[in-house]
Formats: structure tokens, sequence, C-alpha cells
């Protein structure tokens, strides 16, 4: 009696299922990271600092196009998810090596 071959899958659904998966990947990576740019060139920034006798007091205010807001809506979320949020620990350290240069006003 001869063994019979165990029957061949047949998923022909598996590689376009991975294709999409893959550029699903890559198009939310590319939006997290694309938010970096749009904050060095979009963003305008005023730096205002006090000196009180004992009191030193500095504020940044960052402000952004009102399509910023919008766009970028989940990327300011993950930014604020908090310290302990190890990926959003990552994306802030990223976000910050955008950051423009300080400048002395």
């Amino acid at each position: 009696m001869e063994a019979k071959p165990p029957p061949q899958r047949d998923w022909p659904w598996i590689r376009p299922a991975f294709g999409y998966i893959a550029v699903t990947v890559l198009a939310i990576l590319f939006y997290l990271l694309s938010f970096g740019p749009v904050t060095r060139f979009s963003a305008t920034i005023s730096q205002t600092t006090t000196t009180n006798g004992n009191t030193f007091t500095f504020q940044r205010t960052v402000t952004y196009p009102g399509w910023v807001g919008i766009v970028y809506y989940p990327a300011f979320s993950l930014t604020e998810s908090g310290p302990d949020d190890t990926l959003a620990a990552l994306y802030w350290r990223y976000l910050q090596w955008w950051e423009p240069p300080p400048t002395n006003n």
C-alpha cells in the first residue's frame, strides 16, 4: 500500500495580504516620521525669558498652522500618552531631533 502525500494547501491570498499589510505599515511609519520635518519648517516659536531677583522664568510657545493640528492629530496624541509609554518616549526623542536650533531674541 502506498502512502498518500499530504494535501496541498492552496493559499493564493497570502502574498497579497502580506503586501497590503506591508504597505499599510509603511504608510503609517511615513506619516509619523513626516511630522518631524513639518514641525521644523511650519512651526512658529516664540521664547520669553524673565529674570526677577532670584527667579528665572523661561516660556516657550510653539504655534502651528491650523492644518497641522488636523492632519497630525494622531501624532500629537502619541506624544501626549505619557512618559511610561516606551513608543511615545522614542517618538518624542525623534521629534526633539527635528527641533529648530534655539534663537537669541
